[in-house]
């Protein structure tokens, strides 16, 4: 799964998908694989797939916050923000420190034209890695007018 993880992030996704489906066939129930699978999905635009991929990790694992926040993703890329709301939100409750959970949910809470719930996420997320240059831009544009 490390590999898996390392070859998604170089977007070697078929190569990744050839370990993970072995390392599945392998252990049947493994959920980080299984996330993994979602990932490449989604990046793949397999919406559906990484969808049902996610859900079934859920499903078994529903303090995954990782995995609700990948879910999360899923539906925001769907267009389906009170989702998206939802699973991210359950995500950075599990982990008050999972930036990508807490930055998403900000960008999920901006699109839904709820600026001041957006700042107050991005703000949190400028507090766990404050150099994060993308954070900067977010930051201003969701700041709520007095």
């Amino acid at each position: 799964n490390n590999l898996a993880s390392l070859l998604i992030d170089r977007g070697q996704l078929d190569e990744a998908k050839s370990k993970l489906t072995t390392a599945i066939e392998i252990r049947p129930n493994y959920p980080e694989a299984y996330n993994n699978m979602g990932l490449i999905m989604q990046k793949s635009n397999l919406l559906q797939e990484a969808e049902a991929c996610q859900k079934r990790v859920i499903l078994e694992n529903p303090q995954y916050a990782e995995c609700l926040n990948n879910l999360g993703c899923t539906n925001w890329e769907r267009g389906r923000l009170s989702e998206a709301e939802l699973y991210c939100k359950r995500a950075v409750i599990l982990d008050g420190d999972l930036f990508n959970g807490i930055t998403n949910l900000g960008g999920i809470l901006r699109n839904a034209g709820k600026l001041k719930e957006a700042y107050f996420h991005y703000k949190t997320a400028m507090k766990i890695k404050p150099a994060s240059s993308h954070l900067f831009n977010n930051f201003a544009i969701s700041k709520p007018k007095p």
